[in-house]
């Protein structure tokens, strides 16, 4: 192994002390917040990025802490004694494992929603307990036992899974006096964990793009078929309601990582939930499914550096100096990583609002409110969260046609200063019909005007077709 300068050795060992203390900083600020916050812990994705953040502080202090733990003589700026760098490698050991389980953990959280149409309380009750306990089981019984056997040593950039003396493994002329399986209990307590994290969260990831885009495709066809004029009432039903399964995750996003602000809409069993319209569902599903893959996208960035760094390690027995400080710099980042994915779906909506805002000023203000006040719109209460949950979860009883008129005759009932849009959940939820289109529809689709007739509001087969009609004209202008 070529061996390195003392410069070269001097900028790897402060970088990272500088990235772990961002990190340590990032982390921190997400705990606070999540705290500060009036959700707190109530939701599921909450509970996970905490405890990310929590171990992800753990790991911080130790990179921060660098050589200095290290027993005094046996490495520059070693400063310590065993039991310090026994310290410093348990918690090197429960940070390293366990931000990368939680990690991987709420990638599985996403991918249930996404994918899965899985419920908040499915989520809750049958795999939350296991993705708690079986990750907090690991990681400190591993640290203890690692601990108490004597295999928390230097191993060159600080104290974890090491052989004392450090080079007694590859020079037969020296005895180990502790921890000669250093290698062995490495990969197995540490490696190949956080490899499965590593390569489940790249799975995850493929899933959850696969499944929007195949979404998307089936979204696109659906809305580029047209209702026939003569088509029959079941007809006009099944294809009113394709969108709805084509967009059956919005009820899930919103209800699971909406913050608390609504809109109005109106109270259809066949619209969208938490008071959103269907254009807004749509972008608060592309805004979740961003958080997901940014989420991902952060954990595994900060971890690529290091699985190559250690794979040319194992094949060749040493590796470049640059690949080493990239991946010792990056591998302690997650924390800014994970803040600034964090606080982005905030900091957008509070500058969309307050245009003189700066990024730093935004954040800062997001920071101080916990996430919650970000300016969109103003809060529920418990009791229309619940109502809104209760509508979402609504079956459509009646024919398309009706249905539409039911829409068209509702009013705002005062939930949010939003403006009422008729018929932005009914045709496609990209914009509001015309004042003159609306009156045209609503006309033809009121008992009262048309002269009673039967049940769905219409006297012949000539109302039918100029409603069809002007439906269609809409949806051909949007």
């Amino acid at each position: 192994m070529t061996p390195r300068t003392k410069p070269q050795i001097i900028a790897i060992s402060i970088t990272p002390m500088i990235s772990g203390v961002l990190s340590f900083i990032s982390s921190s600020t997400i705990l606070v917040m999540i705290l500060r916050s009036e959700t707190k812990l109530n939701k599921p994705h909450r509970r996970l990025i905490f405890a990310m953040s929590f171990y992800d502080v753990l790991k911080s202090l130790t990179v921060i802490a660098s050589r200095y733990p290290v027993p005094a003589g046996t490495s520059m700026w070693a400063f310590g004694n065993s039991g310090t760098c026994s310290a410093q490698g348990f918690l090197n050991q429960v940070g390293s494992t366990g931000s990368p389980f939680y990690s991987f953990s709420l990638a599985i959280l996403y991918l249930c929603i996404i994918k899965y149409d899985m419920r908040e309380i499915t989520f809750r009750k049958k795999f939350e307990p296991f993705i708690h306990v079986i990750p907090n089981l690991w990681v400190w019984s591993t640290a203890i036992f690692l601990g108490v056997t004597g295999y928390m040593n230097n191993n060159g950039n600080g104290c974890w899974i090491a052989p004392y003396p450090i080079n007694c493994i590859d020079n037969p002329d020296v005895d180990c006096i502790r921890g000669e399986n250093a290698i062995v209990y490495k990969w197995i307590f540490a490696g190949v964990p956080v490899l499965i994290c590593f390569v489940g969260s790249v799975i995850i990831m493929v899933l959850i793009c696969t499944t929007v885009l195949n979404q998307h495709r089936t979204r696109r066809h659906s809305n580029s078929s047209r209702v026939p004029v003569r088509s029959t009432i079941s007809q006009q039903q099944a294809s009113s309601e394709t969108p709805r399964s084509n967009n059956r995750i919005s009820a899930r996003f919103l209800r699971l990582f909406s913050s608390n602000e609504t809109v109005y809409q109106p109270k259809s069993p066949a619209s969208f939930a938490s008071g959103l319209s269907l254009g807004q569902a749509r972008n608060r599903n592309k805004e979740v499914v961003q958080q997901a893959l940014l989420f991902i996208a952060a954990f595994l960035g900060s971890n690529l550096f290091t699985y190559i760094n250690n794979i040319v390690f194992q094949v060749t027995g040493e590796t470049p100096y640059w690949l080493a400080f990239i991946a010792r710099t990056v591998n302690g980042l997650q924390g800014l990583f994970n803040v600034l994915v964090f606080t982005r779906p905030h900091i957008i909506s509070l500058r969309r609002k307050h245009k003189s805002y700066s990024w730093l000023k935004a954040f800062w203000t997001i920071v101080k409110s916990g996430g919650d006040h970000d300016g969109n719109t103003r809060r529920r209460g418990k009791r229309t969260a619940r109502r809104l949950s209760w509508i979402s979860r609504q079956k459509p009883k009646m024919p398309a046609n009706r249905r539409l008129s039911w829409i068209a005759k509702q009013k705002p009932t005062g939930l949010s200063p939003t403006p009422h849009v008729s018929y932005d959940t009914a045709i496609s939820g990209l914009e509001a019909p015309s004042p003159q289109d609306e009156s045209v529809v609503a006309r033809l689709m009121d008992p009262e005007t048309t002269g009673g007739g039967d049940d769905d509001g219409y006297d012949s087969e000539e109302d039918m077709k100029e409603v069809m009609k002007a439906i269609e004209m809409m949806e051909n202008t949007v």
